[in-house]
């Protein structure tokens, strides 16, 4: 379950808030542009990274953070203003966390733990089980490699009734939990409980966070119905919002800078096979405005590749499905001539078309002669001009009621392009496809509007900034990589009097005191500030201040803290000592990414003709200073593992913090 902060960062697009600001272009895997915090005309050394949503400026400020930290140093608000900002933006509804609500996100953390554990039953049945043989032969036949397998997780179920049941209850699961998961089905005749999924191949399902949410389960015969049977929706598993191959297919859809949808799971497994990794499916759903916010999130381009057997009827409705779920979302949305679809100026993704030849699929095709599927694709029209040609072809277009028929489907589209001038086009090309004059198109277009408003142009609006302090609180979320940190703030929470002790032998080392900018995000940076607030104040004891501000500003970030003191801390006699190592390791990881994207930004540039000399120079400036800083952090860090090993040899004891 997301946390309602990453909800808003999922939803927002750190590059088009951000560029509102500071003129962006891109540069390798990210935007770069001139830093707004600091006086500098000379270097763009401000970078913006849109798929982890994090921005730093290399220059004289040295400041970095995620969204939230951009818009709250932006704007001089405190995080609470700023959430309650981007929630408006973001369409995002803020609730105060409650311990109901907390107990909602445990269960779901437990359902995410089930599925996983089913990934690995799964695929032992597969791999080194007699009975998996059915689905090996299967994936021989379909020309499926062992290391796609096992990118993919592919699994077998074995065909029982309660396999799954027997593992998973050994697991220390409960039947309501496998339920919920959507792996257990019960029949209330006999009151029993059987597996979902029973003699079939296993394809589990991530989203693009890297979690399990459900699985794809296929049959091993065409005429064994149903072909596909996916999880049923529920808590963590809705097909509308993830995309099947996407977790997979990230990275190549940003080097790419496109996306490629197919119409099934063996399509999205074929084509990372034959080497386009740019591939996701949408798990026979129409595409959903979530599904192209995510796609948005890598990815401007996306190109729908459609069945040939599809390209009449069926392919008529995908086009006028994605037309019409953007057009009637809540929040507007407007085409433009090249299929590209704005939402309140925060939204943009530029749909096309691609038609494969006739009596062949994806998974056909990347088998056979895997060389055409590039030329398919730069055939691709836009998904205006391919609704167009597919509502026409075939059609009797000297019959009246035809007429009109097609012009009922297409006017509502033609009517959001953006630009009048575009739309002009679409409405004359169209009028001379039907053989009728451009007034009465437009005449119709009109009343029909009147008739169903829902397709009336909307008009572009934006979220204004709150003049008051929201009455909620917001809640934070904790994502998995955020583990180690949250293992520091713990314990510091539950110790604040430590940061005077990880303080001096940081500066043993000759490195700098433990800071909020050593934090990730927002949220992690405002429970440091009040850690460290609560040794530099008197007024009441360091834990109950520390407490009572994180509590208060960062609810669901203190509770999971919390989570962290019972489950770990208060098990862990050598915290104290743990705690520098961490905070090293963590800043030397910090040094190292830092490096890797300056070295890629250092390539982009080069590569660039237009960026100056001045440009390169920078960039080969901090690729120096980011490696003698490595340099010199490894060599205390060393120093560090070595002084207590002599500690300890001498002593025979561990050094004790706090």
């Amino acid at each position: 379950m997301n946390s309602v902060t990453q909800e808003i960062k999922d939803r927002l697009d750190i590059v088009e808030i951000v560029g509102e600001t500071v003129k962006l272009r891109r540069s390798g895997s990210g935007y770069s542009g001139f830093c707004p915090f600091h006086d500098n005309k000379n270097t763009p050394a401000f970078v913006v990274w849109p798929e982890s949503g994090t921005w730093k400026c290399f220059g004289a400020c040295n400041e970095g953070g995620d969204l939230f930290d951009f818009v709250m140093k932006r704007h001089g608000w405190d995080f609470t203003t700023a959430m309650e900002y981007l929630a408006q933006r973001a369409g995002v509804q803020l609730v105060p966390v409650t311990p109901e609500s907390q107990q909602k996100a445990d269960e779901h953390e437990r359902l995410y733990q089930l599925l996983e554990k089913l990934v690995v039953f799964y695929r032992h049945a597969l791999l080194n089980t007699p009975a998996g043989k059915i689905a090996r032969d299967y994936l021989a036949r379909r020309a499926v490699a062992p290391q796609t397998s096992e990118q993919f997780e592919i699994g077998y179920s074995p065909n029982s009734w309660d396999s799954a049941l027997n593992y998973l209850s050994e697991k220390g699961f409960s039947t309501a939990e496998m339920i919920a998961a959507g792996v257990l089905s019960h029949k209330e005749e006999t009151n029993r409980y059987y597996d979902r999924f029973r003699n079939r191949l296993m394809l589990p399902i991530r989203n693009d966070k890297g979690r399990v949410v459900g699985f794809g389960a296929r049959a091993f015969s065409d005429e064994d119905s149903p072909k596909y049977l996916n999880s049923p929706q529920n808590d963590v598993f809705d097909k509308g919002n993830v995309l099947y191959g996407l977790y997979q297919a990230k990275k190549a859809i940003r080097e790419q800078k496109q996306v490629v949808l197919v119409e099934g799971y063996l399509d999205v497994i074929s084509a990372h096979q034959a080497g386009y990794q740019n591939v996701v499916c949408a798990m026979g759903t129409a595409l959903t405005e979530r599904q192209m916010r995510l796609l948005k999130q890598h990815s401007t381009a996306l190109i729908m590749a459609l069945d040939a057997d599809a390209a009449g009827e069926k392919a008529t409705l995908r086009g006028v499905e994605v037309a019409k779920s953007v057009a009637e979302a809540d929040a507007p949305a407007v085409f433009d001539p090249a299929g590209l679809v704005r939402n309140e100026g925060q939204f943009k993704l530029e749909i096309r078309v691609a038609l494969l030849p006739p009596g062949e699929d994806p998974d056909d095709l990347f088998r056979t002669h895997p060389q055409d599927w590039l030329p398919i694709l730069a055939e691709s029209k836009p998904v205006i001009e391919h609704v167009m040609n597919a509502l026409v072809t075939g059609k009797d277009l000297q019959n009246p009621k035809v007429k009109a028929e097609i012009a009922d489907e297409l006017m509502p589209i033609i009517q959001l392009v953006a630009h009048d001038i575009e739309k002009k086009y679409y409405i004359t090309r169209l009028a001379n496809l039907l053989h009728v004059e451009e007034a009465s198109l437009l005449r119709q277009s009109t009343r029909s509007q009147r008739v169903n408003p829902g397709y009336a142009p909307p008009t572009q609006r934006r979220a204004s900034p709150p003049n008051h302090q929201p009455e909620i609180s917001p809640p934070a979320g904790i994502s998995e990589q955020e583990s180690w940190y949250m293992y520091c703030l713990a314990g510091l929470m539950l110790q604040p009097e430590l940061l005077v002790e990880v303080d001096r032998e940081l500066r043993s080392l000759r490195l700098a005191a433990l800071d909020s900018a050593d934090f990730p995000t927002a949220e992690l940076k405002g429970v440091f500030a009040y850690l460290r607030g609560a040794i530099n104040q008197d007024e009441q004891l360091p834990f109950e201040y520390a407490s009572g501000q994180i509590s208060h500003v960062f609810p669901e970030v203190f509770q999971r803290l919390q989570q962290y003191q019972t489950s770990i801390l208060l098990k862990d006699d050598n915290y104290g000592e743990k705690l520098v190592g961490v905070v090293l390791r963590l800043r030397k990881r910090n040094i190292e990414y830092w490096l890797r994207e300056l070295r890629f930004l250092l390539v982009s540039v080069q590569e660039d003709p237009e960026f100056a000399t001045q440009q390169i120079e920078f960039f080969t400036n901090e690729v120096h200073k980011q490696t003698k800083a490595l340099s010199a952090f490894t060599h205390a860090f060393r120093s560090r593992q070595a002084r207590e090993t002599l500690v300890q040899s001498l002593t025979g004891k561990k050094k004790k913090y706090g």
